[in-house]
């Protein structure tokens, strides 16, 4: 026979999950001084199409760990100090972004449209923190919803670039247009 486990309990495990495998996957892969790949040293597109699985991994895995620190802050429950509203820059993705994908993917338009949407994600945070520092229930519930619906976007974003790396990688060829045009064609199987 089985015994729940406190709910309480859970949240703790899955918060330290969270916030813990992010920052070990990101460490172990991000931060290798002998890997030219993440020093920014890249001589051709193929070293992209091989590292922007993992990176894009990566940013996917930090931004919904954030995204669940925005809800939890917002309604009580965490701490604002980690989710940086009005501060993308100390973020783990805008801290991804410094050292890695601007070195990398700087060249690609929607990488630019990732920057500005990452940037916009956070002052949208801040709003969120001030309605909930004020305590407008209701608005803020509003926000929140609005909230999600921008984080699937910037979900999508994200997938769409993935896809358009992992067809690259699968035709055999370098980028040679932008993938700002490729991320509109559909794949299919």
């Amino acid at each position: 026979m089985f015994t729940r486990m406190p709910t309480r309990q859970i949240w703790n495990s899955l918060t330290c999950f969270c916030i813990f495998a992010p920052n070990l996957i990101t460490s172990l892969t991000i931060i290798n001084p002998k890997s030219k790949e993440r020093t920014g040293k890249v001589e051709d597109k193929s070293k992209i199409l091989r590292t922007a699985p993992v990176d894009m991994a990566i940013v996917r895995t930090n931004f919904l760990t954030w995204k669940m620190k925005v809800r939890s802050a917002a309604n009580g429950i965490g701490s604002w100090e980690d989710v940086f509203p009005n501060e993308p820059e100390k973020s783990q993705i805008g801290q991804w972004i410094q050292n890695v994908g601007d070195k990398l993917y700087s060249q690609e338009p929607v990488y630019q449209e990732f920057k500005q949407m990452h940037a916009h994600l956070h002052h949208f945070a801040g709003q969120i923190y001030e309605l909930a520092r004020l305590g407008e229930k209701e608005h803020l519930k509003q926000m929140l919803d609005e909230f999600d619906k921008q984080c699937e976007d910037f979900l999508k974003m994200i997938d769409s670039y993935k896809l358009v790396m992992d067809s690259y990688r699968e035709q055999g060829f370098s980028p040679q247009i932008p993938s700002s045009l490729l991320s509109s064609i559909r794949r299919v199987k």
